[in-house]
């Protein structure tokens, strides 16, 4: 939109985000939880969805916000403390030591289907597409054994609306390793129903 001004500003606050989740909160496994330096305030708590934003890029088909080599590490250390402590696959939060975080809220064993489901994504777009696939595999198979409902338990309110649960969706441009506009292409999953839907037939 020509506003040269703008898109300055927001290359500056973008170089010094990267600055800062390099030389603050990179801790040579993962990202801290939180940490900052003028009050001394920190977590090392092992945060089981922090890659949320490498979804996000990888989905939306954008230059990437956090370094592949720093991906390929925290990728690995969730999947060695967080997914170590769930039976059904990561919980949010965890020591580093793959020791049980004794957190307030919603206790030390929980998570939220949609984050999981874009960690499961971002397993895919980073090359472990069996691991991604069995997480989702996990989770909505505990899902169906405790018998909850199609949209998912979150939080349910009268007064909110939560519909993140439809990340399920996404699911398939991470499966074919493109982003969000992979299915609408030819031969794409929404092609291929629509051509289903005109033979009578499933297409394979």
């Amino acid at each position: 939109m020509d506003d040269s001004e703008y898109v300055a500003k927001c290359d500056d606050w973008l170089a010094a985000g990267g600055k800062a989740l390099e030389e603050i909160l990179w801790n040579e496994t993962c990202y801290w939880n939180f940490r900052e330096p003028d009050t001394g305030t920190e977590s090392d708590l092992m945060f089981g969805y922090q890659l949320g934003g490498r979804w996000i890029t990888s989905w939306h088909g954008v230059d990437a916000v956090f370094p592949a080599d720093r991906v390929s590490v925290t990728l690995q250390t969730i999947r060695d403390v967080n997914c170590r402590l769930s039976q059904s696959d990561a919980v949010n939060c965890a020591n580093l030591d793959g020791t049980v975080a004794q957190v307030g809220g919603y206790g030390p064993y929980s998570y939220f289907p949609p984050e999981l489901f874009m960690l499961a994504m971002t397993c895919m777009y980073e090359g472990s597409r069996g691991f991604g696939m069995d997480l989702l595999r996990h989770c909505l198979a505990g899902i169906v054994h405790w018998g909850y409902v199609w949209n998912f338990p979150n939080t349910t309110r009268g007064d909110a609306d939560y519909y993140q649960n439809l990340m399920l969706w996404a699911v398939p441009a991470a499966l074919a390793g493109g982003d969000m506009t992979e299915p609408q292409s030819a031969g794409g999953l929404i092609q291929r129903i629509l051509d289903a839907t005109q033979l009578g037939a499933v297409s394979s």
